[in-house]
């Protein structure tokens, strides 16, 4: 029961998300794309790429939530190289993220936008995450400058 209405209350947002802004028909291609290239950096331990990829400016701000999933408390990175360490190999996230499947979804942009959002959902055998990545084109390039997760 719980669940039904957790799957009905989803497909609504979702619906009224789509009704509001443009849905993977309108978005960049490069949006979701970006997300993809973040994992595929990850797993061929592609550093500099994951660099490319990420905007530290914003990820690094005060109360950005901390993107690795099942944390007791959120993590406070100092600096991009610190945060890299944590996607790489050896990395708390690269772990935790490496152990699930991950499905990028739909992506989303407002018209003529530059910004957009791609939900990634990560399947675990007890659970679900769901992220919203948000991205934004800065001097042309896609960059993430949020992941903001909800538990299911």
């Amino acid at each position: 029961m719980k669940r039904s209405l957790g799957l009905i209350f989803f497909l609504i947002a979702a619906v009224i998300l789509n009704a509001c802004i443009g849905s993977d028909k309108e978005a960049d291609p490069q949006i979701r794309r970006t997300v993809i290239k973040i994992f595929d950096a990850m797993a061929d331990s592609n550093r500099s790429e994951l660099a490319e990829l990420l905007d530290f400016k914003s990820l690094l701000l005060p109360g950005e939530k901390d993107y690795a999933l099942s944390m007791d408390s959120v993590r406070h990175f100092i600096d991009s190289e610190e945060m890299l360490d944590d996607l790489m190999p050896g990395g708390f996230t690269h772990q935790r993220w490496s152990q699930m499947k991950k499905v990028v979804a739909e992506s989303f942009q407002a018209p003529k936008s530059d910004s957009g959002t791609v939900l990634v959902t990560f399947v675990t055998k007890e659970k679900k995450y769901v992220s919203r990545v948000g991205l934004h084109r800065l001097s042309g390039k896609w960059q993430v400058y949020s992941f903001h997760l909800s538990y299911n």
